[in-house]
């Protein structure tokens, strides 16, 4: 078995030198101070991150992001322990009602898609078997800046009873 030879940095890339094949990099050390230094290279790939961007909406720091494995999680576990509370004989119908409203920011791809994802959820696996009940409530609102309506009729699996345009 032979051993891939290759190194692995997580870091920021700063310049790229073409000519001599390096790329200057930073990485802050355990103290938190940049620490800069060149990486060479003999195939040079260039793939993009992404950053979190609010478009400077107020209060999108209350919200769960969608961007890693433990985001969605995070987000599954919330919304069961929504559900979970939804189900007390203790909870209001008022609570109810806002325990089993779900707002969805963002009208592309991840957000269309999570929307789908989470009333089939709602629809399919919870509704029928645990919240019955319950299913009048429910309510979704998908919100975006640049959304039109045909745009999300057009998928199938999107069920238009639990989404409100605004």
């Amino acid at each position: 078995m032979t051993r891939a030879r290759a190194h692995f940095f997580e870091a920021s890339a700063e310049e790229i030198d073409m000519s001599n094949k390096l790329v200057l990099v930073s990485q802050p050390d355990q103290n938190g101070v940049p620490q800069k230094f060149y990486v060479p290279y003999d195939k040079l790939v260039i793939s993009v991150g992404s950053n979190t961007n609010t478009h400077g909406v107020d209060g999108l720091e209350h919200v769960h992001f969608l961007k890693s494995i433990a985001d969605a999680r995070n987000i599954r576990n919330h919304i069961m322990d929504n559900f979970e509370l939804a189900c007390l004989p203790t909870t209001t119908d008022e609570q109810r009602r806002n325990l089993l409203s779900f707002v969805v920011a963002g009208g592309g791809p991840t957000g269309v898609e999570f929307a789908s994802e989470l009333a089939d959820m709602m629809e399919e696996d919870l509704t029928p078997y645990v919240l019955t009940s319950f299913s009048a409530v429910l309510k979704m609102t998908l919100v975006s800046s640049s959304i039109k309506r045909s745009s999300v009729c057009s998928y199938r699996s999107v069920s238009i009873s639990h989404i409100e345009y605004i």
